[in-house]
């Protein structure tokens, strides 16, 4: 457990994926692996909140034009929610 949480601080601190593995000496995929359950931990832990300023955006990443949107709670700064703007949205049809 201490080892994961050397990497998730090596995560926050690069940033990137890339950056961790290489400081940690560890494979792209185990830093990957390692994110994806720290997430995956910290969003069953979340509580429910009530947002009185919320802003939805959507923003491109990467090159080929892939769009996400963002749900962000304004009084902290803080992103709350994030949707892929490519998928269809299963409840439209």
């Amino acid at each position: 457990m201490a080892f994961e949480v050397r990497v998730i601080l090596a995560l926050k601190l690069t940033k990137t994926v890339e950056g961790a593995h290489t400081i940690m000496q560890i494979s792209w995929n185990e830093a990957r692996s390692i994110m994806e359950r720290a997430e995956a931990c910290g969003l069953v832990r979340r509580e429910d909140v009530m947002i009185p300023h919320l802003a939805a955006d959507e923003t491109s990443y990467r090159k080929n034009r892939h769009f996400v949107t963002l749900l962000m709670n304004l009084n902290f700064g803080c992103v709350h929610r994030t949707a892929d703007a490519a998928r269809p949205n299963p409840q439209s049809k």
